[in-house]
């Protein structure tokens, strides 16, 4: 049974504790109330002195006891609680968090901390019943081929109807959640509305994957390939590749080569993986090498600067080469003006999804853009040839490398000042008259 002993100790009373081995063990926790005005930090040093009493071993009629402790600690005057009960919550709760750490620990009650539990957990449950009463929904933005004008896939992405705040943004009611079971009750919501999508596509004639997010938690699940398994078999007149599955590259995977062997098993199976948001994380190139992805799409930074900043444009001519090189598709996202499409069309990433195209189409109206979508033709459109282009990009890129030289000799006064006449300026052109600019 549960009993309350309640008294009032000084520290390090080692009566009090050889009194203690003699309690039966249905008598397993009792209550300190140290009486005092010193805040609840200072019962620290009480807490130690008492885990190291009841540690030592003590003999007892010839026999050994040894006990092992476990302390929450609360404070009436830091809470201003005024209710026993409380005072036991908040102690329960605290030694719940020390038991987290093992025997012979102890913790203190936080109310700020136990507030934002509180909150978290107040999140989570109404993340759930939005899912329940169909609060959620997918909007789609679709991804294009710049050299043939069609439609060769959409991305889904969550967007939550909430009754009070009007449309909310994944990142509005998702942060902090995407190590919580939540996640994978939602990744199966997504995946199944992505599912049914497909069957709507079909019997339009509109065989396009739909691309869907999933978390590293979502993917660490050793349940992960068996549940996806289960889920497709549901629609069995689907092909397995009417979904694409996008991995954050920002998330960090914990098993890389389970990972791997995951996506390797799920390609036999006819199911693609995507690399998302390229570029942005600690690991890209490590990814990129042993995540054998059908699929790598550039985040948006990369191509939004771009016309502007020579490194970044420096950065975008190399990926699309690396992923050239190693047969995957790249997809460009974030792209907002043609002028930015067609750069990148030119530089040889043809397929592209951004605004330039459509903003995020809600389910009930993607049908009809799709059949209605034909690529203008103001892409048609090059103020620059093929080989004039060439050139304005290994000017940029080779005026940006001059500036870096100039940048380091003025850092490190030591280094050999760069050649900066304008003979060996990138434009210059030797003619008849002098050297002139191009």
């Amino acid at each position: 049974g549960f009993v309350k002993v309640c008294t009032s100790i000084k520290t390090g009373n080692s009566h009090l504790f050889k009194w203690l081995c003699q309690i039966k063990s249905k008598l397993i926790q009792f209550i300190v109330v140290y009486l005092g005005s010193q805040k609840i930090e200072g019962m620290e040093s009480v807490a130690k002195k008492i885990i190291h009493s009841l540690s030592k071993p003590y003999r007892v009629k010839n026999k050994k006891y040894t006990m092992q402790s476990i302390i929450g600690i609360t404070s009436l005057s830091d809470n201003g609680t005024f209710s026993g009960e409380d005072l036991l919550n908040q102690t329960e709760i605290a030694r719940h968090k020390a038991m987290q750490k093992g025997f012979n620990q102890f913790d203190f009650f936080d109310a700020e901390s136990e507030k934002q539990t509180l909150i978290f957990h107040q999140r989570i449950e109404a993340l759930r019943k939005a899912i329940k009463q169909n609060q959620l929904e997918l909007h789609y933005q679709p991804k294009v081929d710049l050299s043939t004008g069609k439609v060769i896939g959409a991305e889904a992405l969550l967007r939550w109807i909430h009754p009070d705040k009007h449309l909310l943004m994944p990142s509005d009611f998702l942060a902090g959640l995407d190590k919580h079971p939540v996640s994978i009750e939602l990744g199966d919501w997504v995946l199944n509305q992505a599912l049914k999508l497909s069957e709507k596509l079909i019997k339009n004639n509109l065989n396009i994957p739909i691309s869907i997010n999933i978390s590293s938690y979502q993917l660490e699940d050793k349940n992960f390939t068996k549940h996806l398994e289960e889920t497709l078999s549901k629609y069995p007149h689907l092909p397995k590749s009417c979904i694409m599955l996008e991995i954050l590259e920002t998330e960090a995977l914990e098993d890389l080569e389970r990972i791997s062997n995951i996506i390797n098993d799920c390609k036999t199976k006819g199911i693609l993986f995507s690399l998302d948001d390229f570029g942005t994380g600690y690991s890209s190139l490590t990814y990129l090498k042993d995540l054998n992805t059908a699929e790598v799409k550039l985040d948006q930074s990369f191509v939004r600067n771009v016309l502007s900043k020579p490194k970044d444009l420096s950065i975008l001519k190399t990926t699309i080469e690396l992923c050239r090189l190693i047969d995957r598709d790249l997809i460009a996202e974030g792209v907002e003006t043609i002028i930015h499409g067609k750069l990148l069309r030119h530089l040889g990433c043809h397929y592209i999804q951004g605004y330039v195209i459509t903003k995020p189409i809600p389910e009930q109206r993607l049908i009809p853009w799709l059949n209605k979508w034909t690529l203008g033709k103001e892409w048609q459109k090059d103020r620059f040839s093929k080989k004039e282009l060439d050139e304005l990009i290994l000017l940029s890129i080779e005026h940006y490398l001059s500036f870096e030289a100039l940048r380091r000799y003025l850092e490190r006064n030591h280094q050999e000042l760069p050649d900066f006449s304008f003979e060996h300026c990138p434009t210059a052109v030797p003619g008849e008259a002098g050297t002139r600019c191009k």
